[in-house]
Protein backbone atom coordinates (compact mmCIF):
# COMPACT_ATOMS: atom_id res chain seq x y z
CA UNK A 1 0.00 0.00 0.00
CA UNK A 2 1.00 3.61 -0.49
CA UNK A 3 0.92 5.72 2.65
CA UNK A 4 -0.36 9.28 2.78
CA UNK A 5 2.07 12.14 3.24
CA UNK A 6 4.92 9.81 4.30
CA UNK A 7 2.91 8.76 7.38
CA UNK A 8 2.88 5.02 8.06
CA UNK A 9 0.91 4.97 11.31
CA UNK A 10 -0.94 7.17 13.79
CA UNK A 11 -1.57 6.44 17.45
CA UNK A 12 -3.95 3.50 17.85
CA UNK A 13 -3.12 1.99 14.45
CA UNK A 14 -2.27 -1.72 14.20
CA UNK A 15 -0.53 -3.39 11.24
CA UNK A 16 -0.76 -7.21 11.02
CA UNK A 17 2.03 -9.40 9.68
CA UNK A 18 2.15 -9.24 5.91
CA UNK A 19 1.57 -5.48 5.82
CA UNK A 20 3.69 -3.58 3.30
CA UNK A 21 3.66 0.22 3.08
CA UNK A 22 5.69 2.33 0.67
CA UNK A 23 6.52 6.02 0.43
CA UNK A 24 8.90 7.38 -2.19
CA UNK A 25 11.87 4.96 -1.95
CA UNK A 26 11.18 3.74 1.62
CA UNK A 27 9.20 0.55 2.27
CA UNK A 28 8.03 -0.75 5.65
CA UNK A 29 7.41 -4.50 6.08
CA UNK A 30 5.73 -6.29 8.99
CA UNK A 31 7.15 -9.75 8.42
CA UNK A 32 5.63 -13.14 9.22
CA UNK A 33 8.47 -13.96 11.66
CA UNK A 34 7.91 -10.90 13.88
CA UNK A 35 10.40 -8.58 12.19
CA UNK A 36 9.82 -4.95 11.28
CA UNK A 37 11.98 -4.33 8.20
CA UNK A 38 12.96 -1.17 6.34
CA UNK A 39 13.92 -1.20 2.66
CA UNK A 40 15.46 1.83 0.94
CA UNK A 41 14.66 0.48 -2.58
CA UNK A 42 18.03 -1.30 -2.72
CA UNK A 43 18.18 -3.62 0.29
CA UNK A 44 16.69 -4.28 3.70
CA UNK A 45 19.07 -2.04 5.62
CA UNK A 46 17.39 -2.16 9.05
CA UNK A 47 15.38 -4.72 11.02
CA UNK A 48 13.95 -4.92 14.52
CA UNK A 49 14.80 -8.65 14.71
CA UNK A 50 13.01 -11.98 14.49
CA UNK A 51 10.97 -13.52 17.28
CA UNK A 52 13.15 -15.96 19.23
CA UNK A 53 10.76 -18.90 19.13
CA UNK A 54 8.90 -18.21 15.90
CA UNK A 55 6.87 -21.16 14.65
CA UNK A 56 4.78 -21.59 11.52
CA UNK A 57 1.35 -20.10 12.01
CA UNK A 58 2.32 -17.50 14.63
CA UNK A 59 0.58 -14.15 14.21
CA UNK A 60 2.24 -10.76 14.75
CA UNK A 61 1.22 -7.15 14.62
CA UNK A 62 2.75 -3.71 15.04
CA UNK A 63 1.01 -1.03 17.12
CA UNK A 64 1.66 2.66 17.79
CA UNK A 65 0.38 3.54 21.27
CA UNK A 66 -1.05 6.79 22.62
CA UNK A 67 2.18 7.55 24.53
CA UNK A 68 4.32 7.16 21.40
CA UNK A 69 5.47 3.59 22.10
CA UNK A 70 5.88 1.58 18.90
CA UNK A 71 5.69 -2.14 19.67
CA UNK A 72 5.66 -5.50 17.89
CA UNK A 73 3.41 -8.20 19.38
CA UNK A 74 3.04 -11.95 18.98
CA UNK A 75 -0.67 -12.68 18.72
CA UNK A 76 -3.70 -11.57 16.78
CA UNK A 77 -4.76 -7.93 16.71
CA UNK A 78 -7.70 -8.58 19.04
CA UNK A 79 -5.73 -10.77 21.50
CA UNK A 80 -5.58 -9.04 24.93
CA UNK A 81 -2.74 -11.36 26.00
CA UNK A 82 -0.48 -10.73 23.01
CA UNK A 83 3.23 -10.85 23.93
CA UNK A 84 5.54 -7.87 23.31
CA UNK A 85 8.58 -8.85 21.22
CA UNK A 86 10.13 -5.45 20.55
CA UNK A 87 9.31 -1.89 21.61
CA UNK A 88 10.74 1.62 21.47
CA UNK A 89 9.94 2.07 25.20
CA UNK A 90 8.70 5.59 24.54
CA UNK A 91 6.74 7.04 27.47
CA UNK A 92 5.41 10.42 26.39
CA UNK A 93 2.25 12.22 27.40
CA UNK A 94 -1.02 10.69 26.24
CA UNK A 95 -1.90 12.30 22.93
CA UNK A 96 -1.34 12.22 19.21
CA UNK A 97 1.69 10.53 17.62
CA UNK A 98 2.63 9.39 14.15
CA UNK A 99 5.29 7.21 12.49
CA UNK A 100 7.07 8.40 9.35
CA UNK A 101 10.48 8.20 7.64
CA UNK A 102 13.02 10.87 6.79
CA UNK A 103 14.91 11.33 3.49
CA UNK A 104 17.36 8.56 4.47
CA UNK A 105 14.50 6.14 5.28
CA UNK A 106 15.12 6.18 9.03
CA UNK A 107 12.00 5.62 11.14
CA UNK A 108 10.82 8.58 13.20
CA UNK A 109 8.01 8.84 15.78
CA UNK A 110 6.76 12.39 16.38
CA UNK A 111 4.37 13.94 18.83
CA UNK A 112 1.35 15.63 17.29
CA UNK A 113 -0.06 15.18 13.81
CA UNK A 114 1.49 15.50 10.35
CA UNK A 115 -0.32 18.85 10.07
CA UNK A 116 0.95 20.08 13.47
CA UNK A 117 4.17 18.14 14.01
CA UNK A 118 5.65 18.21 17.50
CA UNK A 119 9.00 17.00 18.81
CA UNK A 120 10.78 13.84 17.72
CA UNK A 121 10.37 11.18 20.45
CA UNK A 122 12.13 8.20 18.84
CA UNK A 123 14.17 7.21 15.80
CA UNK A 124 15.88 3.95 14.91
CA UNK A 125 19.18 5.81 14.33
CA UNK A 126 20.58 8.48 16.66
CA UNK A 127 23.60 10.80 16.41
CA UNK A 128 24.02 11.43 20.15
CA UNK A 129 24.02 9.07 23.11
CA UNK A 130 24.24 10.82 26.45
CA UNK A 131 23.63 10.32 30.15
CA UNK A 132 20.04 9.21 30.75
CA UNK A 133 19.48 7.87 27.21
CA UNK A 134 18.80 4.31 26.26
CA UNK A 135 19.78 2.40 23.13
CA UNK A 136 17.10 -0.16 22.35
CA UNK A 137 17.31 -3.45 20.51
CA UNK A 138 18.34 -2.85 16.86
CA UNK A 139 18.86 0.89 17.36
CA UNK A 140 22.01 2.41 15.87
CA UNK A 141 24.20 5.25 17.12
CA UNK A 142 26.55 7.11 14.75
CA UNK A 143 28.21 10.30 16.05
CA UNK A 144 28.44 13.36 13.82
CA UNK A 145 31.70 15.12 13.00
CA UNK A 146 33.59 12.72 10.75
CA UNK A 147 33.46 9.63 12.97
CA UNK A 148 32.88 6.64 10.68
CA UNK A 149 31.77 4.33 13.48
CA UNK A 150 28.35 2.94 14.33
CA UNK A 151 27.27 1.33 17.59
CA UNK A 152 24.51 -1.24 17.23
CA UNK A 153 22.65 -3.38 19.75
CA UNK A 154 22.29 -6.42 17.53
CA UNK A 155 18.71 -7.74 17.31
CA UNK A 156 19.78 -11.32 16.61
CA UNK A 157 21.98 -11.98 19.66
CA UNK A 158 21.94 -8.91 21.95
CA UNK A 159 25.65 -8.14 21.47
CA UNK A 160 26.56 -4.46 21.55
CA UNK A 161 29.20 -3.68 18.95
CA UNK A 162 31.00 -0.84 17.20
CA UNK A 163 31.31 -1.30 13.43
CA UNK A 164 32.21 0.56 10.29
CA UNK A 165 29.24 2.89 9.77
CA UNK A 166 29.09 2.32 6.01
CA UNK A 167 28.86 -1.46 6.23
CA UNK A 168 26.67 -1.65 9.34
CA UNK A 169 24.36 1.11 8.13
CA UNK A 170 23.81 -0.28 4.63
CA UNK A 171 22.54 -3.82 5.29
CA UNK A 172 20.72 -5.49 8.16
CA UNK A 173 22.35 -8.24 10.21
CA UNK A 174 20.17 -10.81 8.41
CA UNK A 175 21.09 -9.54 4.94
CA UNK A 176 24.84 -9.38 5.68
CA UNK A 177 25.74 -11.44 8.78
CA UNK A 178 29.42 -11.37 7.83
CA UNK A 179 29.38 -7.55 8.14
CA UNK A 180 28.80 -8.02 11.88
CA UNK A 181 31.32 -10.78 12.59
CA UNK A 182 33.66 -10.19 15.52
CA UNK A 183 36.47 -9.87 13.00
CA UNK A 184 34.69 -6.85 11.48
CA UNK A 185 33.97 -5.16 14.81
CA UNK A 186 36.13 -2.54 16.50
CA UNK A 187 34.66 -3.50 19.89
CA UNK A 188 31.96 -5.81 21.24
CA UNK A 189 30.35 -6.55 24.60
CA UNK A 190 28.14 -9.57 25.30
CA UNK A 191 26.04 -9.25 28.47
CA UNK A 192 23.95 -12.33 27.74
CA UNK A 193 20.90 -10.61 26.26
CA UNK A 194 20.49 -13.17 23.49
CA UNK A 195 17.96 -15.23 25.46
CA UNK A 196 15.48 -12.32 25.55
CA UNK A 197 13.09 -11.19 22.84
CA UNK A 198 13.45 -7.56 23.90
CA UNK A 199 16.37 -5.75 25.53
CA UNK A 200 18.11 -2.38 25.77
CA UNK A 201 21.15 -0.51 27.08
CA UNK A 202 20.78 2.38 29.55
CA UNK A 203 23.46 5.09 29.74
CA UNK A 204 23.82 5.99 33.40
CA UNK A 205 26.48 6.80 36.05
CA UNK A 206 29.34 6.55 33.59
CA UNK A 207 28.29 3.07 32.49
CA UNK A 208 26.43 1.18 29.81
CA UNK A 209 23.88 -0.95 31.67
CA UNK A 210 22.38 -3.93 29.84
CA UNK A 211 18.76 -4.95 30.53
CA UNK A 212 16.69 -7.86 29.34
CA UNK A 213 12.93 -7.31 29.31
CA UNK A 214 11.36 -10.19 31.23
CA UNK A 215 7.78 -11.07 32.07
CA UNK A 216 8.33 -9.92 35.65
CA UNK A 217 10.17 -6.72 34.76
CA UNK A 218 13.49 -5.49 33.36
CA UNK A 219 16.53 -7.49 34.50
CA UNK A 220 20.03 -5.99 34.76
CA UNK A 221 22.40 -8.44 33.05
CA UNK A 222 25.71 -6.58 32.87
CA UNK A 223 27.57 -3.28 32.93
CA UNK A 224 30.43 -1.70 31.00
CA UNK A 225 32.34 1.24 32.46
CA UNK A 226 33.05 4.24 30.22
CA UNK A 227 35.94 5.60 32.26
CA UNK A 228 36.03 9.00 33.95
CA UNK A 229 32.77 10.87 33.65
CA UNK A 230 30.91 13.95 34.78
CA UNK A 231 27.23 14.35 35.60
CA UNK A 232 26.40 15.31 32.00
CA UNK A 233 28.37 13.22 29.54
CA UNK A 234 28.13 11.73 26.07
CA UNK A 235 29.35 8.43 24.68
CA UNK A 236 32.23 8.84 22.22
CA UNK A 237 33.27 6.27 19.60
CA UNK A 238 36.08 8.34 18.02
CA UNK A 239 38.78 10.67 19.24
CA UNK A 240 38.91 14.35 18.29
CA UNK A 241 40.76 13.56 15.06
CA UNK A 242 38.05 11.11 13.95
CA UNK A 243 39.97 7.90 14.65
CA UNK A 244 37.80 5.10 16.00
CA UNK A 245 38.58 4.33 19.66
CA UNK A 246 39.37 0.78 20.88
CA UNK A 247 36.32 1.03 23.15
CA UNK A 248 33.55 3.60 23.82
CA UNK A 249 34.31 6.23 26.45
CA UNK A 250 32.51 9.04 28.29
CA UNK A 251 33.35 12.62 27.31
Amino acid sequence: FKNEGNVFMREGDKLPSGSVYSSNRCTLFVQYDGRLDLDDSYDVFWTSGKAKDDTAGDDYYLMLHERGNLAMYRGTIDDPDAEILWATHTRGEIGNYFLSTDKDCYLRVFEGTPEEKGKLVWTNHVNRLQSGDRLIKAQGFSPLGGCNAMMLLRPDNGILGVYDSYLAGSLSVYECPECFDDSEAYWTFDAGLGDYDDFYVKVNSGKLKFYGVGKDGDELKGEFGLGEWEEDFEVALCDESGLILPKPIAV
